[in-house]
C-alpha cells in the first residue's frame, strides 16, 4: 500500500494491541530540481503486526529527467526486530532520523541519496473509528549522487486497526482503484524571470479511491499549497481519461483532469501520465507509477505542474 502516520507519531515502539491486527504506513514523496532537472523520489514504509510477530517493507521509486526511473535498492519485506509500529522502520538500505511533526531525515547509503525535510505542516486529517489518515507538505532537500535538488516533500500517514496489508492483503482494499498525484508547482518556463533554477510556488497533492480505503480517506480529496499558504480543493472533481489497454482485463489512465474551488474560485488542471513504469499486474488489475506533467490554472495565473503518479487499477 502506497498510503501512510499521524502527525505526532511517537519515536517509540507501541505496546502490541489485544486485536490481532494492525497496520502503519508512511509515504513520503519528493520533487525537486537543480540546474541538471527535475527529480522525483519517493518511499513508502509499511509496518505490520500479526499478534505478536511484526512485519516490515519498503518501496522506493525515483525519477530523474533525462535518464528516466533509476534502480533502488532496497524493496521489499525487511526486517522488524524491533517490533515498531509507531516508529518508522529503518534498514540498512534506508535509515530514518527524526519524525514528521519534527522534521524527518532518510538516508538510503546504498541509493547515495538523502533526504532533508522540515517539519510538516498538517493540511487534512481523518478518522473512522480509531483508522486515521493524514496529509502534509514542507520544504525539502535531496542529494543523490552528487547532485542537491530543492524541492518540496508530500506525505501520508495511515493507522489501520484489525488491518495488516503486510500479513494478509486484501485485494478489495482499493476496489477499482487509486488515483495519486504528488507535484511541485512552478513557474512557467515562459513567465517573466523564470529560470531552472526558480524556487517552487508550492505542492499540489490529489486523489481518487474507492475501495475499502474510501471509506477512510474520502473518494476525492486534495490539496494546493501555494506561496505559503495551504488550502483544501473543495468540490473536488478528478477525472482519469484517455484510457490504454493493459495486460490483463484493464486499462491504464492517459490523461488526469481535476476541477476544484480554490478560495471560492475556479481552479483546474490538466496533466499528462509520461513514463509510465508497471510494477506489478495481474488480471483484473496492476499497480503503476508515471510522471504526471501539466498546467494548473487558478485565479487568472497559469503554473506548471510536475510530479509522481500512483496508479492502482
Amino acid at each position: 500500500m502506497l498510503l501512510t502516520t499521524i502527525l505526532t507519531l511517537a519515536a517509540a515502539p507501541q505496546e502490541a494491541a489485544k486485536t490481532r491486527y494492525e497496520y502503519r504506513s508512511d509515504f513520503v514523496s519528493f520533487v525537486g530540481r537543480d540546474e541538471r532537472g527535475r527529480v522525483a523520489f519517493a518511499l513508502d514504509t509499511n509496518r505490520g503486526r500479526d499478534r505478536e510477530s511484526f512485519q516490515a517493507e519498503h518501496f522506493g521509486v525515483l525519477y530523474a529527467e533525462g535518464t528516466g526511473w533509476a534502480e533502488l535498492a532496497g524493496n521489499g519485506e525487511v526486517a522488524n526486530t524491533k517490533k515498531e509500529l509507531a516508529a518508522i522502520t529503518s534498514s540498512k538500505h534506508y535509515e530514518y532520523t527524526g519524525a514528521p511533526s519534527s522534521g524527518l531525515v532518510i538516508a538510503g547509503k546504498t541509493n547515495e541519496l538523502v533526504l532533508t525535510i522540515e517539519p510538516f505542516t498538517a493540511h487534512t486529517h481523518r478518522e473512522r473509528k480509531t483508522a486515521t489518515f493524514d496529509t502534509g507538505s514542507a520544504a525539502a532537500t535531496l542529494t543523490w549522487k552528487g547532485r542537491t535538488l530543492v524541492g518540496r516533500a508530500i506525505w501520508e500517514g495511515c493507522y489501520l486497526p484489525d488491518t495488516n496489508l503486510i500479513a494478509d492483503p486484501d485485494m478489495d482494499f482499493f476496489g477499482d482503484g487509486w488515483h495519486g498525484l504528488y507535484a511541485l508547482v512552478e513557474p512557467r518556463a515562459d513567465a517573466p524571470k523564470a529560470t531552472t533554477t526558480t524556487p517552487a510556488l508550492g505542492d499540489l497533492r490529489l486523489h481518487l479511491a474507492a475501495g475499502d480505503v474510501s471509506k477512510l480517506v474520502l473518494p476525492q480529496q486534495g490539496f494546493l499549497q501555494l506561496d505559503g499558504d495551504a488550502r483544501l480543493a473543495k468540490k473536488l472533481e478528478f477525472t482519469p481519461s484517455d484510457w490504454s489497454q493493459g495486460s490483463g482485463f484493464f486499462r491504464w489512465p492517459a490523461r488526469w483532469r481535476a476541477t476544484w474551488l480554490d478560495r471560492e474560485k475556479p481552479a483546474k488542471v490538466d496533466l499528462a501520465l509520461v513514463d509510465r513504469e508497471v510494477i506489478l499486474t495481474w488480471v483484473v488489475g496492476g499497480f503503476a507509477v508515471a510522471i504526471a506533467k501539466g498546467e494548473l490554472e487558478i485565479d487568472g495565473a497559469k503554473h506548471e505542474v510536475w510530479g509522481l503518479a500512483q496508479i492502482i487499477r
